[in-house]
């Protein structure tokens, strides 16, 4: 034993016998975003669904933007950014538009009545229709791209009385070099009680749902991530600065990530109005006849 206490004494004190083990360098300390808001958990919660409660329709003028692809794939794909609109209304009726640039006709189209959805994609000849969650895998990422990702995404769902919740903190480095700036964060964590199992369990079990992200100098959520029945993040969702469009104080970027199907959506907001009134056949897609349909699972 007093061996390996020699040892271990003589490495601590020997950076400072000589120099030639010691080499300093400089270490750039990031800016502060601003100060830190201080907010309890019943706050934020409640902050989450007065928002979520107060919005009953939207319409937003976006642009898409996507990259496929990722180091499980052993290569990235970028797409060309094109425009379109988003229609959403409560509880999960959805209309997404993509416009082609220069041609300005449709990319593609969706429609959703919460259960199920249509797309058509006019320049292929070709539709889909299915579930609006995915019930069976596509080996085809960009097939498991629901509706109800765009819904998770657009809106921060409310938190449900039956969810276990509880705070952490944390900080967000953003920038490069010299650049650096910190934003202190609150993390949301939200659980809800896992699926009863035969087996008897030494304790009680809960799943992860989500966790929500917030700004602290501002209280805004900044991002969420969404977990599956495994325990891993099926989709981390990002917001960027919010901006007042009139009245609607909303992201104006928004970035959805699926990491085990290596795929990111970028939607640049350009415009937002809240709580107009969308007809029912807004929501409605014909698929023209003769036109090609797949059916997803």
């Amino acid at each position: 034993m007093k061996p390996l206490r020699s040892l271990i004494l003589c490495l601590l004190g020997l950076p400072f016998l000589t120099g030639c083990l010691v080499h300093t360098r400089q270490v750039v300390q990031p800016k502060s975003a601003g100060p830190a808001l201080d907010e309890g958990v019943a706050q934020l919660i409640s902050g989450v669904n007065d928002r979520y409660y107060a919005i009953q329709t939207l319409t937003a003028a976006v642009n898409f933007s996507a990259q496929i692809g990722g180091a499980r794939s052993g290569k990235e794909t970028d797409t060309t950014s094109f425009g379109g609109d988003i229609l959403l209304r409560k509880p999960n009726s959805l209309r997404v538009l993509g416009i082609v640039p220069v041609l300005h006709i449709r990319a593609f189209d969706l429609a959703s009545d919460g259960t199920d959805f249509k797309l058509y994609i006019p320049y292929k000849n070709k539709a889909i229709t299915g579930p609006n969650a995915v019930t069976v895998k596509s080996p085809n990422a960009i097939e498991n791209l629901r509706p109800d990702i765009f819904i998770d995404a657009i809106l921060v769902r409310d938190i449900q009385a039956d969810r276990l919740v509880f705070l952490t903190t944390g900080e967000v480095v953003t920038g490069t070099g010299k650049n650096l700036v910190s934003t202190p964060e609150y993390n949301l964590h939200v659980m809800m009680p896992a699926p009863d199992d035969a087996r008897p369990a030494p304790a009680r079990i809960i799943q992860a749902q989500r966790i929500i992200h917030f700004d602290r100098t501002t209280l805004l959520p900044n991002g969420q991530d969404l977990y599956n029945g495994a325990g891993e993040v099926e989709t981390r969702i990002r917001y960027g600065p919010y901006q007042h469009f009139g009245n609607a104080l909303f992201p104006g970027v928004i970035t959805i990530e699926r990491p085990l199907e290596e795929y990111k959506i970028t939607i640049s907001v350009t415009n937002v109005t809240l709580n107009q009134t969308l007809n029912d056949e807004q929501f409605q897609l014909t698929i023209p006849p003769n036109v090609p349909t797949q059916q997803l699972k």
